[in-house]
C-alpha cells in the first residue's frame, strides 16, 4: 500500500473536504488536511478511518470559522436566480395549457425548455460545490 492512494482514501478525503468546507475552512487548509490524511495512510498502510477517525469526526477536530469563505451575496442572487428561473417555468406551462405566449414575447415551449435548462445548469452546480473534493 505504500505510495499509493486507495479508493477508500480517495472517498474518506472527499467527504473530509466537503465537511470542512461546511466549516467554513478555506482551500488551502483543506488541501493541507487531505494531504496529511494521504501522506499518512500512504507511510502507515493504515486506513484513514483507523488512523483518523470517521471524516466527519476527524472534520470536527479542526476550528469551525464564524464566517464562510463565499460571500452572503453570491448565495442570494443564486437563489434568487433559480426562484425566477422557476417562476418562468411556472408562467411557460401555465401558458402552455392556455395556448398564450409568456409575457407576450416567448413561446411557451421555449419559455419551458430555457427555464428547464437554466434550472438544471444552477442545480448541478450547486450539487458540486456541496460535494467537490479540494482544489489542488
Amino acid at each position: 500500500m505504500t505510495g499509493r492512494t486507495t479508493g477508500s482514501t480517495t472517498l474518506y478525503t472527499a467527504d473530509l473536504g466537503r465537511r470542512l468546507r461546511w466549516r467554513g475552512l478555506d482551500e488551502e487548509e483543506i488541501r493541507d488536511a487531505v494531504a496529511t490524511v494521504e501522506e499518512h495512510v500512504s507511510e502507515s498502510g493504515r486506513s484513514a478511518v483507523e488512523s483518523f477517525g470517521r471524516p466527519r469526526d476527524y472534520a470536527r477536530t479542526f476550528t469551525a470559522r464564524a464566517s464562510p469563505p463565499r460571500t452572503w451575496a453570491g448565495y442570494v442572487v443564486g437563489w434568487l436566480v433559480a426562484s425566477l428561473v422557476g417562476a418562468l417555468l411556472w408562467s411557460g406551462l401555465d401558458a402552455g395549457r392556455d395556448g398564450t405566449e409568456v409575457l407576450g414575447l416567448l413561446d411557451p415551449g421555449v419559455a419551458v425548455t430555457i427555464a428547464a435548462l437554466v434550472l438544471a445548469a444552477w442545480a448541478a452546480t450547486l450539487l458540486l460545490q456541496l460535494t467537490r473534493g479540494p482544489r489542488r
